[in-house]
């Protein structure tokens, strides 16, 4: 499907660019990217909306458009064969996930502000 494959694209551009980008929000560079290093080190391949999904509509886990968007990101091994590019990918996500937290500005808005 071209909409998946766009998402794919869209999501691997973010992460790349994401942390150079000016005006770019920390914060959701910060869940991206944790949850894409903790998807791989845990080998988990099951979101939290691809969960709501299936329970919204009754279809499969398999089945469901969030599966198919979001599984090829978690599942390294089947999306990278090759084990030195794939640990490159895990490494350079990690050093950008850090060069993100080392950035100027709290990630976190002051919670002050939100109530």
């Amino acid at each position: 499907m071209l909409v998946i494959k766009l998402i794919h694209l869209a999501l691997i551009l973010y992460v790349i660019l994401g942390s150079f980008l000016p005006g770019s929000d920390k914060m959701l560079y910060f869940w991206i990217t944790f949850g894409l290093l903790v998807h791989w080190v845990t080998g988990t391949r099951t979101c939290c909306l691809t969960t709501m999904e299936t329970l919204m509509t009754g279809k499969e886990n398999t089945e469901s458009f969030l599966y198919k968007t979001i599984d090829p990101v978690y599942n390294l091994k089947e999306s990278i064969p090759d084990a030195d590019f794939r640990g490159f990918v895990f490494w350079a996500t990690v050093i950008l996930f850090v060069q993100n937290l080392l950035r100027p500005g709290p990630i976190f808005p002051d919670l002050k502000e939100l109530f």
